[in-house]
């Protein structure tokens, strides 16, 4: 599968002939996705998720932060609390009780897996890590700044409302 994605061939055609080296086999396109979803003008959910033949699979990083800014809210699936405390005060103007940090209440958030057993990215091969860092080189650039736009929102939540929110990482003690 990740061989699929890696060669040098590969273009986003869609074709339902499994033979062919070049296409997205009608299935989605892992291809920098997450920066593809940001560039693309693509109308459907499955445009954007197997992409388009205009997308680029090497998006403009800059097009994509710049559109990535413009999002009113977005949320880091491991900041997933601290995600839903940014919405909560964007949607009622207030903070719920568990979005301060050391409270022990998680106001019944819930893990839903999919029925997805859970993944160790360090039993992955050396070979298996660089041909999935070659498919997601400008998503890896997009979440980088993601998440320092995502932290920037919380620090400024945190000093607007007067509570700390994130109890460890780059702006606390710990």
């Amino acid at each position: 599968w990740l061989d699929h994605f890696n060669n040098p061939d590969f273009r986003i055609i869609k074709s339902k002939n499994k033979n062919r080296t070049d296409t997205v086999w009608d299935c989605y396109n892992p291809v920098n996705m997450q920066s593809r979803y940001m560039t693309s003008n693509c109308r459907s959910h499955t445009a954007c998720h197997e992409g388009t033949p205009r997308d680029a699979l090497e998006p403009s990083l800059v097009d994509a932060v710049d559109n990535m800014e413009k999002l009113a809210w977005f949320g880091l699936t491991e900041y997933y609390k601290e995600s839903l405390c940014l919405l909560f005060y964007q949607y009622e103007g207030k903070l719920p009780s568990m979005c301060a940090c050391g409270e022990e209440k998680d106001g019944n958030l819930r893990h839903v897996t999919h029925g997805i057993h859970p993944h160790d990215v360090s039993r992955l091969s050396l070979r298996i890590k660089k041909k999935i860092d070659r498919i997601t080189r400008i998503d890896r650039e997009l979440y980088r700044y993601a998440k320092d736009i995502f932290e920037a929102r919380l620090m400024q939540l945190e000093n607007v409302t007067g509570t700390r929110i994130l109890c460890s990482g780059p702006h606390t003690d710990e």
